[in-house]
């Protein structure tokens, strides 16, 4: 522009970026000098608090300045790594980059934008600004001046492109203004009077070269202004913040996908650009939606994804952290942990405690702030001497420990962490983001109600908890009709009937109504409203072509492959989010409730479901009947269900996932009710699946901690990334599944060459093969007196010690021969050692045995078929993990068989069950490892040598050598 006005002194407005080795951040203060990084490895996070601090930004308003390589124009994101060594040289700009039009609130044209400001009950505190808090403190305000004054005189600043001659004079009159607004600022600043200014201001003449691109670049605009006023797309919202779920980076291509499952694909340039687009997008979300929440993991803020694991809050002032305790009930000993607002290395911990009243007994609520310290990544509590390496140790060293404050002493009980969406001064609003659909309140009962003429009940369907459900049709008028000329229409939908013994929970009925008529998900059933046909209390919803997703699962299990289940999935927890965005609890999530509105199975279109209504809430179930839904019911629910929250859903959720990757399977489906509770009881896991992502997302959503669940938008998050991450994930099947005839040849073959060589003389050797009409065929050696299991108890008057010691030693040496070849054995027990004669005998049965890689000291089993428990150790039975020292456990527990000469009064089986009682299946896994931690063991004739190898701790137990030598020592003084 021709006014530009320049100081004399305009290098201290320049970045310098003369090329110097290592790493330089800097800065449009002209009193701030860059900050240098010879060498080191930092995060980009990092760098930009080192940066905040020189500029003294807040850790408020940290989080809307970035690092900017004005080289490349490339912006990085927070978790970006530096690695700087002598061949580096990188000059990088600390800039503002989340800047929100008419912050300053001066445009009365547009929304205003501030920060919230926590409500009192009379509304907003009446000394604060009637809309909240301002955006920026006072030195995010002076830097955000200085680096448009940088932009304004380096013509870097945006200027939009006018329409005529009078918007070119009103531009012009902008930048004038700028320029004075610059020019009075530095004389404020330098305490410079007005009739001095002109010794240290003048205006910029601009260079022949400065004139020349100027005219190229406004003959461009003039020459391509017509076309693009043809051409030019009309630009369409795809999705407002709060509605996108989550971000896919694939090389320098961006996905951004919504609550409807909707995505927008975007090709940039470089896959740095696509990094540098999604922490925009991903900086804005947080700053407008959700402060404790990340859309992609590939530009996540290490310290939020660290404060998330944490339970930690961002630096929500103090206000915040009192009303977070307040509405949760502020029991004593519940904490808040947040980020300082001034100081980024001080955690505050906000605790609600109880102080007795002195005039009249009663007890007063107080809240109390504890300062935790962090230095060189060390935590400790301000006044004790006392460091951790995590906030995680801090904590749970503190839990055990009373507080003393002033007059007051208080136990740490519960931690109250982020919740989703949840408002505080971290989030930015305008008026047109507080726009949120009404949510009624279950008090304020809200449906539509339909006539029992206009109902016909059809065919008998199924029950649910203390309803009937029927097919049905509703005949209703059409909107579009004339009140002259009216259309009868009916559409099929479907009867939810309460009886009418329960009418005492009539209200608790019309309750779930009216949170179903609140939602309008697409992945949610409709509920047309509700009926009161005499006695009778009725529901009337949309009906769904292909019913319950339990049953269809069943029904269909061999066509059932994984992208199919990864998009129910997905959708499944797209609706679960949309509830928990707006606070609703469903309840009763599992397949039977989820209805298939689309097979998706002979289409590229794949699956599509809904999510019906939850019955009959727990709040009102009785306790055998909360107790019938374990393990969908979340455990907190089941001895107070008035402690339901959006937690709880997440809890069904993961066992939802285990049913849909199991094609329906019930889990615990065979457990008394007595069991369901001892399995609550123990906090134990259902199996978990093969794939390592899907076993570790499913546990996290079972967490027995319900604040430790994630948000539905993360686990939307991991889904996909699991599903980008493993694309040839193998489809859950059941043990009799088919499988590749070719590829099980294969198997098999190689475990009969490997047997064939074997140079052991304490194993059965397989000498050959045979291709029979009806498939291969092993040729093993025989041995004409069977197995220990069946020998030993015909021969105890011929059988001494001695001799079971030499049997011991042989099963040592052809077991550590295995080892040897890296092999675990995995069945090793006395029926499955075979005896030649009455000095030999020799291990058999290899069909459990498998193959450990060589960078590996364990095998993993995908599937547990008819395993031998009783033999198994702690961790095959929990991990499904074979080492060879599991092999170690097996030999004692072979070896306790071999020294009771295989009674069946005292074998394993037995003698655990006594330990255990009755049981079956899962829940016969579940107990046995309880008493195995408890360090519960079989009955020990050898001592020492038994012991070994029954250590928890497989690294810990003896090796087979060792056992030979224990053995032939003993042998020797018998």
């Amino acid at each position: 522009m021709a006014f530009c006005a320049k100081m004399r002194n305009s290098k201290k407005l320049e970045v310098d970026i003369a090329a110097k080795d290592g790493l330089e951040v800097h800065f449009y203060l002209p009193d701030k000098t860059a900050i240098y990084y010879p060498q080191g490895e930092f995060t980009a996070e990092n760098l930009c608090i080192a940066a905040a601090l020189h500029c003294n930004i807040s850790p408020l308003c940290h989080n809307l300045f970035a690092l900017y390589n004005e080289r490349d124009q490339i912006w990085y994101s927070p978790n970006h790594i530096f690695k700087i060594d002598s061949n580096v040289s990188l000059n990088l700009n600390y800039r503002m980059r989340f800047i929100f039009t008419n912050w300053h609130g001066t445009n009365e044209n547009e929304a205003s934008v501030w920060r919230h400001y926590p409500k009192k009950r009379d509304g907003y505190d009446k000394k604060q600004n009637q809309e909240g808090t301002p955006l920026l403190d006072a030195s995010s305000l002076d830097y955000l001046f200085a680096q448009g004054q940088y932009e304004l005189v380096k013509c870097l600043a945006p200027v939009r492109e006018p329409k005529n001659d009078q918007e070119v004079h009103e531009i012009e009159n902008e930048c004038l203004g700028m320029a004075v607004l610059a020019i009075s600022h530095y004389a404020m600043k330098r305490n410079i009077q007005l009739h001095d200014l002109p010794k240290d201001i003048g205006l910029c003449t601009a260079s022949e070269k400065d004139r020349k691109i100027k005219w190229k670049k406004t003959e461009s605009k003039s020459k391509n202004s017509d076309k693009k006023g043809k051409s030019k797309d009309e630009w369409h919202c795809f999705s407002y913040f709060p509605e996108i779920t989550h971000i896919v980076i694939k090389e320098d291509t961006v996905i951004i996908n919504n609550q409807d499952n909707k995505s927008m694909e975007l090709k940039l340039s470089t896959p740095e650009e696509a990094l540098s687009f999604a922490a925009l997008i991903d900086g804005y979300f947080r700053l407008t939606a959700d402060a404790h929440h990340y859309l992609c993991s590939d530009v996540a803020p290490p310290l939020i994804v660290n404060n998330i694991k944490n339970g930690c809050h961002g630096p929500i002032c103090t206000e915040y952290a009192i009303n977070k305790l307040r509405q949760e009930g502020s029991d004593e000993g519940m904490y808040v942990l947040r980020w300082s607002c001034t100081d980024f290395n001080n955690i505050l911990m906000t605790v609600a405690c109880s102080k007795m009243s002195q005039y009249d007994s009663k007890c007063l609520k107080q809240y109390k702030n504890f300062q935790i310290e962090v230095k060189k990544g060390r935590y400790s509590l301000l006044g004790p001497d006392l460091e951790f390496d995590s906030l995680k140790d801090l904590m749970k060293h503190l839990k055990g420990q009373v507080l003393k404050t002033d007059d007051v002493s208080f136990t740490l009980k519960k931690c109250s962490p982020p919740k989703p969406r949840e408002i505080s001064n971290l989030l930015v609003a305008t008026k047109k983001a507080l726009e949120w659909q009404p949510v009624y309140h279950l008090s304020q009962l809200s449906f539509h109600r339909i006539l029992k003429e206009e109902i016909t009940q059809l065919e008998h369907l199924g029950r649910g908890t203390r309803t009937q459900i029927y097919a049905g049709k509703l005949n209703y008028k059409d909107d579009n009709d004339s009140e002259s000329y009216s259309t009868e229409k009916e559409i099929k939908v479907i009867l939810k009937v309460l009886h009418p013994s329960h009418r005492d929970i009539s209200l608790a009925f019309f309750e779930t109504a009216s949170m179903m008529r609140q939602v309008s998900h697409k992945h949610i059933v409709l509920l047309h409203g509700v009926c009161v046909r005499d006695v009778e209390n009725i529901m009337v919803e949309e009906f769904v072509d292909f019913g319950p997703l339990d049953l269809f699962m069943h029904r269909k299990s061999d066509v059932l492959t994984t992208p199919w289940k990864f998009k129910v999935a997905k959708q499944l927890a797209s609706a679960l989010s949309y509830l928990e965005d707006k606070d609703l609890v469903h309840g009763n999530v599992c397949t039977k409730n989820i209805l298939l509105a689309r097979e998706g199975i002979d289409n590229d279109c794949g699956p599509f479901i809904k999510l019906s209504d939850p019955g009959i809430p727990i709040t009102v179930l009785t306790r055998q009947e909360r107790v019938e839904r374990i393990p969908w019911i979340a455990p907190e629910c089941v001895e107070d269900s008035r402690v339901l929250s959006v937690a709880a859903d997440k809890w069904s959720f993961g066992t939802t996932l285990w049913e849909i990757c199991f094609n329906g399977e019930v889990p615990l489906k065979d457990r008394t009710l007595a069991e369901k509770e001892r399995f609550y009881g123990g906090c134990f896991m259902l199996v978990a699946p093969s794939c390592k992502e899907l076993a570790d997302l499913i546990n996290h959503c079972m967490n027995y901690d319900p604040n430790r669940r994630p948000f539905f938008r993360a686990i939307m998050r991991e889904i996909n990334k699991l599903e980008e991450q493993n694309p040839d994930i193998v489809s859950e099947k059941s043990p009799s599944a088919e499988v590749d005839p070719t590829l099980f040849e294969k198997r098999f073959l190689k475990r009969v060459r490997d047997l064939g060589e074997v140079g052991c003389s304490e194993l059965v050797v397989a000498p050959s093969k045979n291709y029979g009409d009806s498939g291969i065929k092993l040729i093993m050696e025989y041995l004409p007196s069977g197995s220990l299991k069946e020998y030993l108890p015909r021969n105890v008057n011929k059988i001494n010690l001695k001799q079971q010691l030499k049997y011991a030693t042989q099963i040592c040496k052809g077991m550590d021969y295995l080892g040897s070849r890296q092999y675990v054995h995995r069945d090793l027990a006395a029926r499955n050692v075979l005896v030649e004669n009455e000095q030999i005998i020799k291990i058999g049965d290899f069909g459990l045995t498998k193959a450990i890689q060589t960078d590996k000291e364990y095998y993993t089993v995908k599937d547990d078929l008819d395993s031998p428990v009783f033999w198994y150790a702690p961790e095959c039975l929990l991990h499904c993990k074979f080492y060879i020292a599991s092999d170690v456990w097996s030999f004692g527990v072979t070896l306790y068989e071999l020294l009771t000469y295989c009674n069946s009064e005292y074998s394993p089986m037995t003698m655990f069950l006594k330990m255990i009682g009755p049981t079956q299946g899962q829940m016969t896994v579940t107990r046995l490892v309880r008493v195995l931690e408890e360090g519960k063991r079989l009955p020990i004739p050898v001592y020492q040598l038994m012991t070994k190898c029954w250590e928890q701790n497989p690294s810990d137990r003896t090796t087979f050598q060792d056992l030979i030598k224990g053995f032939e020592a003993i042998i020797i003084t018998l």
